[in-house]
């Protein structure tokens, strides 16, 4: 997806004139219809399609701004978001009678499929056998073996309806065809394409429609609001305490080798100093012993070596003269 197109989330609103061709299609339902637009931006496509056709409107959307903008734009909705239609909603299947989908053009997050396919596959289970897709998307894709494999082996009368000449950018179609009752492998045989009336099944929508995870801009907010997040903080730094007797050589060279004796120094009433204490071993002899071979003839000598603690300690004060102690 380029730049722009990312900036606004891959959101391109289909024109009215686009709608009304579908709308054209459409005959006038007897009965209650489900009506679902899976991206449906501000709800400018789905108050249309609703404001001519009655029954109950659905919608997801995943920015927050075009989420308060649809929910002003339609009040009686029932609009999830923000939410991916693809990963974040929890829907019962065949629930639609019509389904607008006008998904992202894109090729999908580290190749493969097409979104526009990805989006149908997930559409085509909502809706309800003899429900009607109107689908939306350039007519290269559609062009594309995988998405016509999927629409001829799921869906049966298709109207192919190219947009407006003035608004189509990205030489947009609107595909029409009613979902099958069952797939299909025989697709060859059918003839494509016609200009067919669509009747809309009737349908109360789904029993099960609700948000399911939180979206990435969501899910940094939680963990940032995390009473967990203490245990990922700095602990604060324990001041040693005082002892009740002075500290003799002994503590103090303690003090330097463990490390607590290391840094800035500030004694009470003193200049403060930088000390720098170091640990090392040291090899030395710790003794030679003699002794005669068992012929009595020879002389062996035996060096036995040992290690010792050294510690080195340099400090350096407000003058600037650095001075060791071993």
């Amino acid at each position: 997806m380029r730049l722009a197109a990312q900036i606004k989330g891959g959101f391109y609103p289909a024109p009215t004139s686009a709608i009304q061709m579908a709308l054209d299609r459409i005959d006038q339902p007897d009965g209650n219809v489900a009506i679902l637009d899976p991206c449906c931006g501000k709800a400018a496509a789905l108050k249309q399609l609703h404001d001519a056709l009655g029954g109950t409107a659905w919608g997801v959307e995943l920015d927050e701004g075009r989420l308060a903008e649809s929910r002003q734009t339609l009040p009686d909705a029932s609009i999830i978001g923000p939410a991916s239609f693809l990963s974040n909603v929890a829907c019962t299947w065949r629930s639609f009678s019509l389904i607008w989908l006008n998904p992202p053009f894109d090729d999908e997050l580290g190749g493969g499929r097409r979104e526009e396919l990805t989006f149908l596959r997930k559409a085509t289970d909502l809706l309800v056998s003899g429900g009607v897709l109107a689908f939306v998307l350039p007519e290269r894709v559609a062009r594309q073996l995988p998405i016509q494999h999927f629409l001829m082996g799921n869906y049966e009368q298709f109207t192919l309806c190219p947009f407006p000449e003035d608004e189509r950018p990205f030489d947009e179609v609107l595909i029409l065809a009613r979902r099958l009752k069952k797939p299909i492998n025989h697709w060859e045989s059918q003839e494509r394409f016609g200009d067919y009336r669509y009747t809309l099944p009737a349908s109360d929508g789904p029993k099960r429609w609700e948000k399911t995870g939180l979206t990435e801009a969501e899910l940094a907010t939680a963990l940032a609001a995390s009473p967990l997040q203490r245990y990922l903080a700095e602990p604060a730094s324990r001041r040693l305490a005082s002892p009740p007797l002075s500290l003799g050589k002994g503590h103090i060279a303690l003090l330097l080798a463990s490390g607590h004796l290391d840094g800035v120094v500030r004694p009470e009433g003193e200049p403060p100093h930088v000390v720098r204490g170091t640990v090392r071993k040291e090899q030395y002899v710790d003794r030679v012993e003699e002794s005669e071979s068992a012929d009595g003839q020879r002389l062996r000598t035996t060096t036995i070596y040992s290690e010792k603690i050294v510690l080195s300690v340099r400090a350096v004060g407000t003058d600037g003269v650095v001075r060791t102690f071993e």
